[in-house]
């Protein structure tokens, strides 16, 4: 009504044009409780084959992160003498698909979280796997993006959170779990 109103001269702008609609209510994420998480992880550690995945989940319930800031996660990111790491990436989704971004999606925004040494020496630990990993591939590795969490077929650049999803789908499903949202990697219910 407002736009035909401005349309015929009537008012001298539509005021309606400036209005930003209310922010949807975000649904909350239905926490693991400890027995759940104690499955998931029990098979996720029960063989090396999943190694990264392994650090990547522990990292996500250590921090709360969310997939798409921890799979932003560079190397220039971990600062291992004052064990944190630097939250300042993010992938966003659209419909040319997901993309980095500088920042925070949530309002918890760009922040540095510090780390207990166990969830530290397993970084240390993985940057040794990691750099024999990216020794293997040569002058094929992607060593720009410096990716803690790398993509296998875009030869170390950062690893896409759909990737991750699809990991956690597969690998619920093969080992008889519950289906299991990655956010719901980050919380616990108690």
């Amino acid at each position: 009504m407002l736009a035909m109103a401005f349309k015929e001269n009537l008012i001298p702008r539509n005021y309606a044009s400036a209005a930003m609609p209310p922010k949807r209510n975000q649904k909350e994420v239905q926490a693991l409780n400890e027995d759940e998480i104690t499955a998931f992880f029990s098979a996720l550690y029960a063989d090396n084959k999943h190694y990264m995945y392994q650090l990547l989940f522990s990292l996500m319930l250590a921090t709360g992160c969310r997939i798409g800031e921890i799979c932003a996660l560079t190397w220039d990111n971990i600062d291992f003498e004052m064990n944190r790491i630097h939250i300042c990436r993010h992938f966003v989704k659209s419909d040319s698909g997901s993309r980095l971004q500088d920042g925070s999606k949530t309002n918890a925004g760009d922040r540095w979280l510090t780390l207990d040494d166990g969830i530290m020496d397993m970084l240390r630990e993985y940057r040794v796997y990691y750099l024999k990993k990216a020794e293997s591939y040569g002058s094929k590795w992607n060593h720009e993006e410096n990716a803690v969490f790398y993509a296998e077929k875009r030869y170390g650049g950062c690893i896409n959170p759909d990737t991750v999803r699809a990991f956690l789908q597969h690998f619920t499903k093969t080992h008889g779990l519950p289906r299991i949202h990655p956010h719901m990697c980050s919380v616990i219910h108690r």
